[in-house]
């Protein structure tokens, strides 16, 4: 039989019906914004999930259900869970929590009331249930599932959210039944929803609405948020007079790093570190170009203002001499003179033999 369709077009209760009346033996596979498989062998429901195969192993094996070498043989003789049930369990113990998960499944299916369906003839789950369920009473039990799930979250609104014992009882005795022992045993301080269903192998519906009863009991509450207070957070508290100022600090740190030598110093002239500043403060003309003074060089003066030394007694007299010599024979040149004839040529020759005087004496 080949069967396809949109859920918004034929509601999901509606299809299984159809495939319970026609007795058939397959898979309705489910995609949309719920994803999931309902099995059907001769018309009854034997196993629905919206999870992995593995999900329902697990589960059945930290409930205590099955054990582990039962289910692994089951890959290899394709038996049922009947066959892997653990010692001392009863058969009804494996029929209730298949059963259980049926029903979530189904109503995590139909919840949002949309998507596309398909049924493949004769696929089998991967762990064959040996359970059998009437399609009427599943669907039934799934519309009554939303009533139920509404009235846990009014209690527990977020199955994420730690939950652990309160530190004191109002009643001055409690009674626990081994069930709720277990329960709060496994809890082992602060536990979630979702992780405690994990460690029990229970449903996330089962264990929500069972921590609901502890909660409504008051015998757990959720876990408070930590809060954090500072000491400074005061009314009367005041800001020390030297309180750090970033802007300040970071107006500092801009011009110490402005002025530390950058990784291109290699292509930067070298310049006399002594006397760069005086070179930057000169124009190309060779006057100052503003009053430029240096922390290092204070009290030191420009070579142009540094008077010259004067000279010894005698050296004055002779160079007054020599100088007046040239000015008696000078004579002028014409402009088209060169350089080596005239005044050019007696000039070099008369500094010449007076400063070879000067080197002799």
């Amino acid at each position: 039989m080949s069967l396809s369709g949109k859920l918004d077009v034929f509601p999901l209760e509606e299809v299984l019906r159809l495939l319970a009346r026609s007795q058939q033996n397959g898979c309705l596979r489910i995609d949309g914004e719920a994803t999931g498989r309902i099995y059907m062998e001769a018309g009854y429901l034997t196993y629905a999930t919206t999870e992995s195969d593995e999900v329902l192993r697990d589960r059945l094996i930290a409930a205590g259900v099955v054990t582990e070498e039962g289910v692994n043989r089951l890959d290899i003789s394709r038996g049922s869970l009947a066959d892997a049930l653990a010692p001392s369990v009863p058969a009804s113990t494996l029929t209730e929590l298949v059963r259980e998960h049926c029903v979530e499944s189904l109503y995590r299916i139909r919840r949002p009331g949309d998507g596309s369906f398909e049924f493949v003839a004769d696929a089998q789950p991967r762990y064959p249930t040996g359970q059998t369920f009437d399609v009427e009473s599943m669907v039934g039990d799934a519309e009554r599932r939303a009533a139920e799930w509404a009235d846990i979250e009014s209690v527990v609104p977020d199955l994420s959210a730690l939950w652990h014992m309160v530190p004191e009882i109002e009643e001055e005795s409690v009674n626990l039944s081994d069930t709720a022992w277990r329960f709060l045993a496994a809890m082992d301080g602060s536990c979630s929803v979702e992780a405690l269903a994990d460690r029990l192998g229970m449903t996330k519906f089962q264990t929500a609405r069972r921590m609901a009863e502890m909660a409504r009991a008051r015998l757990v509450e959720p876990v408070a948020a930590p809060t954090y207070e500072s000491s400074y957070q005061t009314s009367d508290y005041e800001a020390p007079a030297d309180t750090y100022e970033p802007a300040a600090h970071a107006a500092y740190t801009t011009e110490t790093e402005a002025s530390e030598p950058t990784a291109d110093v290699a292509e930067t002239p070298s310049v006399d570190p002594d006397r760069s500043w005086w070179s930057e403060a000169q124009q190309s003309d060779g006057s100052a170009a503003g009053t430029f003074e240096s922390p290092a060089d204070e009290g030191l003066v420009p070579d142009d203002e540094v008077p010259a030394p004067e000279p010894a007694q005698g050296e004055e007299s002779f160079l007054e001499t020599v100088f007046s010599e040239l000015e008696k024979t000078e004579e002028p040149a014409d402009e088209d003179e060169s350089e080596d004839t005239g005044f050019g040529l007696l000039r070099r020759r008369g500094l010449g033999a007076a400063f070879r005087e000067l080197a002799d004496s």
